[in-house]
């Protein structure tokens, strides 16, 4: 269901919380994965897809040092997420599929739970790991959370949801390195890799 069939922010995402139940499982493994960042002085992190804000909220009550930026298409959550956030946080709207040049950066880590796969396919998520790579500091973490498995409404002409392998394959393709699986749990994964230092 669609952001505007809700009442409020909050609604939909606990709309999405209840019918993918995993999500809690991997939120809180973002948060522990993020720790290795956020152990540095004044991190700074961007959150692709924040939706309501309820995961930037628990990373800033767990990590007071880091400062966030928060990218996402609606405008409507990027309010909703500034009005809920411990601290002021930086909010751009923006089309993923375009530019990222908007967003600021570099960045120590971005991270995103269930918006990749809304771009539109391999090519697209390819080229947003091509350009997170771009937007990360060298030894930056991407950790990106999404579907493993397709819907059973999926078009097989138009797939939107990768396996672990396609994901691992997509970030080597895009030069981040020591790609790993976090987690798999229900029809959700969670990769990671980095940018080579130099």
């Amino acid at each position: 269901m669609a952001l505007g069939d809700f009442e409020s922010p909050s609604a939909w995402r606990q709309d999405l919380d209840r019918r993918w139940p995993e999500r809690a499982v991997i939120k809180s493994l973002v948060v522990e994965t993020l720790k290795q960042v956020c152990a540095s002085e004044r991190p700074k992190l961007l959150e692709l897809g924040p939706g309501d804000g309820e995961l930037l909220v628990q990373l800033q009550a767990r990590y007071a040092n880091a400062s966030f930026t928060a990218a996402d298409i609606e405008p409507s959550l990027l309010q909703h997420l500034s009005a809920r956030v411990l601290r002021p946080v930086a909010t751009v709207e923006i089309n993923l599929s375009e530019s990222w040049s908007k967003l600021g950066g570099p960045f120590d880590a971005i991270y995103s739970v269930q918006t990749l796969h809304d771009l539109g396919g391999e090519e697209a998520l390819r080229d947003a790991y091509l350009k997170a790579r771009a937007s990360l500091e060298p030894g930056g973490l991407l950790l990106n959370t999404d579907f493993v498995e397709p819907f059973f409404n999926h078009d097989p002409a138009r797939p939107r949801r990768f396996d672990v392998e396609t994901h691992r394959r997509l970030l080597w393709e895009a030069d981040l390195v020591d790609s790993r699986c976090v987690v798999e749990v229900g029809g959700m994964a969670c990769v990671c890799a980095s940018r080579v230092r130099h």
